[in-house]
């Protein structure tokens, strides 16, 4: 008999509910494309965005950090010619 998994690693079901056909159809593109089923696939494309989103809120926090670290500009210098006092 397996043993059970601790309960913060047992799988529970995400509730996402997608037609039958599409199901299908994804299931068959998956395996042609070397997943072997659909969770799989769905796994490594969850997985594969939440890296992306995670690396750009990481981003973000640099650049949030730099702009705190930054001193203010200055403001920008007037063009043209100083106007005569007079």
């Amino acid at each position: 008999m397996r043993k059970r998994k601790a309960p913060g690693e047992r799988a529970v079901n995400a509730g996402i509910s997608l037609p039958p056909a599409l199901i299908e159809h994804a299931r068959e593109c998956a395996k042609v494309e070397g997943f072997d089923n659909l969770t799989n696939l769905v796994r490594y494309l969850v997985t594969q965005w939440l890296q992306e989103v995670e690396n750009r809120w990481e981003l973000h926090e640099i650049e949030r950090e730099k702009l705190k670290a930054s001193p203010p500009m200055p403001p920008p210098r007037k063009r043209g010619r100083p106007r005569k006092e007079g």
